[in-house]
């Protein structure tokens, strides 16, 4: 199980939706997420219903 946090997004991350980059997280933002043993978050996009887990 991991831990919650509050992060800020340091650059745009982007989320191929068929061949089109979308920008899920924006840079600036501050987001809330769970950092994971192995070093990874799952955040949940504030623009989509969708989650993300990337390694920070």
């Amino acid at each position: 199980m991991g831990k919650n946090i509050t992060f800020e997004v340091t650059e745009n991350i982007h989320w191929d939706n068929w061949g089109r980059l979308i920008v899920v997280f924006s840079q600036g933002q501050i987001c809330e997420g769970t950092l994971h043993e192995d070093g990874t978050v799952t955040a949940e996009s504030p623009y989509y219903e969708t989650s993300l887990t990337m390694l920070i």
